[in-house]
């Protein structure tokens, strides 16, 4: 069953991103810290991944499509899928590619045949579910992945055990349940860093962000966040 934090989150982001402020921070009406975000993010997936344009992608839990528009210009096919119609309503709407297909799920569902995706993604998806519904998410991407497929994900991670995120240990667990093979997981963004403070009040040109992207990029697998701070980690595994 879906937790209240991904239930609110799906109130806030969709009418923020009706306003079109975006899903990584609806508090940002500038839209500064979203933009740097958003760049960082996908650098990061390009660092870990080298697209052929020839690949069939998955983005589970695609939310408003803020990823799968990207992948849409790096690949052949992608499917968009998540559980709530009202986010992929607004997907579609701002979507300009012909092969990104929208479809809805249920919550924790697979509904895809088996050996059928060369990449699949799970964006900031693993912190909104409970752990039974990422076992049920994982053996569903074990299953789809064609031999040599690559999953990666991107998700917050505390130090620190919370009852509302997983800590490095617990994703380590998830993924070694389902036989995947670790490729990297490293630590792309921390939580609270001054820049980025500088980059939500505007003070940050956004011809600039690219630079302080590669900085922070190159910057954070020296650090350890604090037990009160989070990283977003980006998890890149395979199927053998």
């Amino acid at each position: 069953m879906m937790n209240k934090d991904r239930r609110h989150d799906i109130d806030i982001f969709s009418a923020a991103d009706r306003r079109g402020i975006g899903m990584l921070d609806a508090r940002d009406s500038r839209g500064n810290k979203n933009a740097y975000v958003d760049l960082l993010q996908k650098l990061a997936i390009e660092d870990c991944y080298s697209f052929s344009g020839n690949e069939t992608i998955l983005e589970y839990g695609c939310g408003t499509g803020r990823i799968s528009h990207w992948l849409g210009d790096r690949s052949a096919r992608v499917i968009a899928a998540d559980p709530e119609m009202r986010l992929l309503k607004i997907a579609s709407e701002k979507s300009r590619h012909s092969n990104v297909l929208y479809v809805q799920i249920e919550e924790s569902g697979f509904p895809f045949a088996k050996s059928a995706f060369d990449v699949i993604t799970c964006i900031g998806l693993f912190r909104l579910v409970t752990k039974s519904e990422i076992h049920s998410i994982l053996s569903g991407i074990k299953q789809t992945l064609k031999p040599g497929g690559h999953l990666i994900c991107i998700d917050k991670v505390y130090n620190k055990k919370r009852p509302e995120h997983y800590t490095l240990d617990e994703y380590a667990e998830f993924f070694s349940a389902h036989g995947l093979t670790k490729r990297s997981v490293v630590p792309i963004r921390k939580g609270h860093w001054i820049p980025l403070y500088l980059v939500f009040i505007g003070f940050v040109p956004r011809s600039w962000f690219s630079h302080l992207a590669r900085y922070e990029l190159k910057k954070r697998p020296r650090q350890r966040a604090s037990s009160w701070d989070y990283y977003q980690y980006l998890f890149h595994y395979k199927i053998e």
